[in-house]
């Protein structure tokens, strides 16, 4: 039997072992690689898409990397919340670790770091990344997007800051190749996590007495395997998080009008960045000072009008002429696959109402929290907004962790913290592609299950102020 001292050390190992092994294991399974992905996988860097028996295998491997470090994650979990010595710099070193053996993977599950890299290289050329362009000629960056993306690069829907940031990575890397400039963009991301995790340390509110538990609840976040997977992916959500946090911890730290500007202005890398940090600086403590917090927030809120809405006009008015309304993967889409079997012509409504009755159920729940001043708010609001989701997609875990921590020992946290781990199951259809309807509602069911574990737990227990991080 281990010491109780090496206990959490131990878990701590294990989370980068985790990821550790599960490169080497997805080197073994991309040894049996067909000609049939030759073209895959010579593109510079490897996205799993519609392997088909192959890509079943390599997800495999991913959900059993994420099922090890979980199990490390919650038993290091376990250990801070009991008080045991660490430090946050071993909570941060020991995401840096996992997230540099993430980066060691031979490949990745989503496409997105690719879009971005072409984001940032129209804006260079002088194009509008806000339209649905071809690939420009002599651009090998564009094209590859174009290529992973069926011919060509979807329209950003991403603020005008990050378009800009975009900018100067592509052309920090371009003397370098396309396949260095996306793994700055990922670099990139990685540390803006790490950032990330140590200004939500710092926006929780106590003193030495609730140490344990803001490491704990830092470590919620910084140590989820989903969201170490997503972030080593490249996605801008760690981008968009740490600026919201870093907002949320200036507000903590006295700098409240700074702060609910940053936070703000956050939502011109991604739209949910202002509810993100204005949860967390509201769960954490700033309602005392409301006042100057919204002076703020509608300060950063008037720049965003006006640097991103004319971005936003043109970003919808393509969507409008090229996309259409269709949840996936969701409980919209659960209630959309059953109800095509009795009326098709109204499923898509049906599911959007069946999604809207279950979300007020769990709202319901949040008010009568908040009215009691009870902790676990925050996770039941959280919980609507994943409910609520048309497509949820496994990095949108990153949206809600920081906001759901604020509840650590409820039990919706709980819930919503397992469902940031099974939604990892969401990765499986782009693995293998085109499942049945029978398989997608399969998996749509094995996403939201931990959330029905929330549904036992309606009643508060605990006061913001007892269990809120004091």
């Amino acid at each position: 039997m281990i010491p109780r001292r090496f206990v959490l050390p131990a878990a701590l190992a294990c989370v980068p072992a985790s990821f550790a092994a599960g490169a080497v294991a997805a080197r073994a399974v991309l040894a049996h690689a067909t000609p049939a992905i030759a073209v895959d996988l010579a593109q510079p860097l490897v996205v799993v898409t519609a392997w088909h028996g192959l890509g079943a295998w390599m997800w495999a491997v991913l959900a059993a990397t994420v099922a090890g470090a979980a199990a490390a994650a919650l038993i290091a979990l376990a250990e801070l919340r009991r008080g045991a010595p660490c430090a946050l710099a071993a909570i941060v070193a020991t995401a840096a670790a996992a997230l540099a053996c993430a980066l060691a993977w031979p490949a990745i599950f989503s496409s997105d770091v690719y879009a971005y890299a072409a984001y940032g290289d129209l804006a260079a050329r002088g194009l509008d990344p806000y339209a649905r362009v071809p690939a420009p000629a002599g651009s090998a960056i564009a094209a590859a997007a174009a290529w992973q993306w069926g011919g060509a690069t979807p329209a950003c829907v991403y603020g005008p800051a990050f378009v800009g940031f975009a900018r100067l990575l592509v052309v920090a890397g371009a003397q370098f190749g396309t396949a260095a400039t996306l793994l700055l963009f990922r670099l990139v991301s990685c540390a803006a996590f790490l950032a990330a995790a140590a200004f939500l340390y710092a926006a929780l509110p106590g003193g030495p007495a609730a140490r344990a538990r803001r490491l704990a609840a830092t470590a919620a976040v910084a140590l989820n395997p989903v969201a170490l997977w997503c972030v080593a992916e490249g996605h801008n959500d760690a981008l968009m998080l740490a600026v919201a946090l870093a907002g949320a911890a200036f507000v903590r730290g006295g700098a409240v009008l700074l702060g609910g500007t940053t936070i703000a202005l956050s939502s011109l890398v991604k739209a949910p960045g202002i509810l993100v940090g204005a949860a967390v600086a509201l769960a954490a403590g700033a309602p005392a000072r409301m006042r100057r917090l919204a002076a703020g927030l509608a300060a950063g809120a008037a720049v965003v009008a006006i640097a991103g809405v004319p971005a936003a006009v043109r970003s919808l008015g393509n969507i409008g002429r090229h996309g259409h309304y269709q949840p996936q993967y969701s409980l919209q889409a659960l209630g959309v696959l059953g109800w095509r079997s009795l009326e098709p012509a109204h499923a898509l409504a049906a599911g959007a109402a069946i999604a809207l009755a279950l979300c007020a159920v769990a709202a319901t729940a949040g008010i009568a929290a908040l009215r009691a001043r009870d902790a676990s708010a925050a996770a039941w609001f959280a919980i609507v907004v994943w409910l609520a989701l048309p497509n949820p997609y496994p990095w949108y875990a990153l949206w809600v962790l920081p906001v759901a921590a604020l509840a650590l020992d409820q039990p919706p946290f709980a819930a919503l913290w397992a469902a940031t781990i099974s939604i990892v199951v969401r990765y499986l259809p782009d693995a293998f592609g085109s499942p049945s309807p029978d398989q997608q509602a399969v998996i749509i069911v094995l996403e939201l299950a931990p959330l029905l574990y929330a549904l036992r737990a309606a009643v508060p227990s605990r006061t913001l102020g007892e269990a809120a991080l004091p």
